[in-house]
């Protein structure tokens, strides 16, 4: 009888137990961990157009969480002026989300859009203030405007266009996303430089980094979310609103 009386109290617990459990995950977020389908190497006679991979019209915004969980956020914040055809130089602005309700601008960069090269990178700065000038740089291929089943790059670093694929991430789902591998691109915390693997979604941009570590893929950066802002928020005070 006593032997019945602690199997029911047993059971008692273990359900209990069981329904805690459902409850807590209900009112937990789930946090999904970034997957990607299989890369598929591109036909012999195909091509991806690389404008279409890096997406920098003005008002663009990313927000990515990174392997530490840190938030940032990646605007397009300005323009030039030019004639229709022409390479147009583009100003992102990058913003430190750490601490909630106060976004602090860390980086400017700037990028070419040209028609017939691809997406340049012209260098900026990543200082606190920002009111130094920008980094001197010779522009650099960031995307190849035509890219193949062998299109190999440098800037200096060694890019190499691996394929397309699938991506699942915080912000959604995209199809076929361009992915390119770059050789020592991430410095780990032991100070050794790492490759990285980037998926580019077409018209949405980078939505996942991949980090060698240890002889295997792991998540380095993730999209959240992305938006194209109304032309009062792109500059200002601090970031544009997510």
């Amino acid at each position: 009888m006593l032997r019945d009386q602690g199997r029911a109290q047993e059971a008692d617990v273990m359900i209990g137990l069981v329904i805690a459990a459902l409850l807590l995950a209900l009112a937990t977020p789930a946090l999904a961990r970034p997957t990607h389908s299989d890369i598929t190497p591109l036909a012999a006679a195909a091509e991806l157009n690389g404008l279409d991979l890096y997406p920098l019209d003005v008002g663009r915004a990313w927000t990515y969480r990174d392997s530490t969980g840190r938030e940032s956020r990646n605007v397009i914040a300005n323009s030039t002026d030019t004639l229709v055809g022409a390479p147009i130089t583009y100003e992102r602005d990058s913003y430190d989300l750490s601490e909630p309700g106060h976004p602090k601008l860390v980086e400017r960069w700037m990028f070419v859009r040209d028609p017939a090269r691809g997406v340049l990178s012209q260098g900026g700065v990543e200082t606190d203030d920002l009111k130094g000038p920008m980094r001197p740089a010779e522009p650099y291929v960031e995307i190849p405007r035509h890219l193949t089943a062998d299109s190999v790059w440098f800037d200096p670093l060694e890019h190499r266009f691996a394929g397309v694929a699938d991506v699942d991430v915080g912000a959604g789902s995209f199809k076929g996303c361009g992915v390119i591998d770059a050789k020592g691109e991430h410095k780990l915390p032991s100070g050794e430089a790492a490759d990285t693997r980037t998926f580019y979604c077409p018209g949405v941009g980078r939505v996942l980094v991949l980090v060698m570590a240890q002889g295997r893929w792991a998540p380095g950066l993730e999209l959240l979310k992305w938006s194209v802002l109304p032309p009062e928020a792109h500059r200002g005070p601090g970031a544009p609103p997510p």
